[in-house]
């Protein structure tokens, strides 16, 4: 029993001396740039949505249900310290990372107009795996988006592609 408290106690020890050697910061405030970072900006946790399997009698907390048995549940990551446009696109990169349905598709641009709508270009050719592809994919991209205000998406220059993706009927406009 002396052995485990002996680990124990090392494991604290160690986790307080972590804690010391990294500093404290307030929360939500930018943490220090990773060693190596080209311009040590730092960072700040944005909003990711990710999937997550649907639990009969459970729901995540800030989850969005797609309809196809599944949430898209918020994540914070740290993206780059910069501009809104600048942090949205890292955001919307990780939220296109973290689907595979995604994986052919990037994001080219994201500008600031004078209004402050943020125009987000994604380019590429995403591959659904079935019927719940569609709202998975714009879901993350949409509730991801929101907490940067106004957005207004284009798949591969255009805006319709992207309002009519996986509409079939030749009726959206």
């Amino acid at each position: 029993m002396r052995g485990f408290q002996s680990v124990r106690m090392l494991f604290f020890v160690g986790l307080a001396l972590g804690a010391v050697a990294c500093g404290s910061r307030q929360p939500g405030a930018p943490s220090r740039g990773a060693p190596g970072a080209a311009d040590g900006v730092g960072s700040v946790p944005v909003k990711v949505f990710v999937l997550a399997p649907a639990t009969p009698g459970q729901q995540p907390e800030g989850a969005v249900r797609t309809g196809c048995d599944e949430y898209l549940v918020p994540e914070l990551r740290p993206v780059p310290a910069g501009s809104t446009a600048a942090r949205a696109r890292a955001a919307v990169s990780q939220a296109l990372a973290a689907n595979p349905d995604a994986a052919e598709l990037s994001v080219a641009a994201v500008e600031a107009r004078p209004d402050g709508t943020l125009r987000v270009a994604l380019q590429g050719r995403p591959r659904f795996a079935g019927v719940c592809g569609v709202p998975r994919l714009t879901g993350q991209v949409r509730l991801t988006l929101e907490q940067f205000g106004k957005a207004e998406v284009e798949l591969n220059g255009s805006g319709r592609a992207w309002r009519c993706l996986g509409d079939e009927s030749g009726e959206c406009r």
